[in-house]
C-alpha cells in the first residue's frame, strides 16, 4: 500500500480499513505516533477506528502513518545492537 501511494498523483485519500490494517504493528496494534498522526492524540478514545474511516487525509499524512508502522521496534532493535556491540567494552570494567 506504501508504493502506490507513493506512486499516486492524489494529494489527499480516505482513511479506509485497508489503510488501517496495513499500519498495524507485527503485534497487531498501532503505536502512539500512528494514532497521533490520524487522529491529533496520542491516546484517542475507543473507536477512533471507526470514526477515522471515510475521513480525507493528505496523501504524506497517509505515507507517515505507514511509515510509523513499527517504528518502535526498529529503534529498540537498532539500541540493542549497539549495546551489544559495546558489551566487549563494558565488561572490561568488571
Amino acid at each position: 500500500m506504501l508504493t502506490l501511494l507513493m506512486e499516486s498523483a492524489a494529494t489527499t485519500i480516505f482513511v479506509t480499513w485497508q489503510l488501517l490494517e496495513a499500519g498495524k504493528s507485527s503485534a497487531g496494534q498501532w503505536n502512539a505516533d500512528q494514532l497521533e498522526c490520524l487522529t491529533g492524540l496520542r491516546q484517542p478514545p475507543s473507536g477512533w477506528g471507526r470514526r477515522t474511516l471515510g475521513t480525507r487525509i493528505s496523501r504524506d499524512k497517509a505515507i507517515r502513518f505507514l511509515m510509523l508502522t513499527d517504528a518502535h521496534r526498529r529503534k529498540m532493535d537498532a539500541t540493542q545492537e549497539g549495546a551489544m556491540d559495546s558489551a566487549p567494552l563494558l565488561s572490561r570494567l568488571h
